[in-house]
């Protein structure tokens, strides 16, 4: 049985020398440890959000990426040297 992800995390902190190895209390900068919080919470409110509206957020992608492979089919190709160069501005 594999021990808990934070257990293991914990264990990479203290050979690291990030840290004693106790359990919920972080060490290290303070500001690196205020923007790390920071940007797990807006990833939480994220997926929470996703997670409450699947099917819109479902619908924007499919969306996206149906207009994404129009704008690529319509997309033409220059190959010839001289047509893409521009002259003094």
């Amino acid at each position: 049985m594999e021990p808990p992800l934070h257990a293991i995390v914990n264990k990479c902190l203290a050979a690291a020398g990030g840290g004693d190895g106790v359990q919920g209390q972080a060490t290290g900068s303070r500001r690196a440890l205020w923007i790390c919080w920071h940007v797990q919470w807006r990833l939480f409110q994220l997926s929470c959000f996703v997670h409450s509206h699947a099917g819109k957020v479902l619908f924007l992608g499919v969306l996206l990426l149906s207009l994404c492979a129009v704008g690529l089919k319509t997309a033409t190709l220059e190959t010839s040297v001289k047509r893409l160069w521009v002259e003094g501005m």
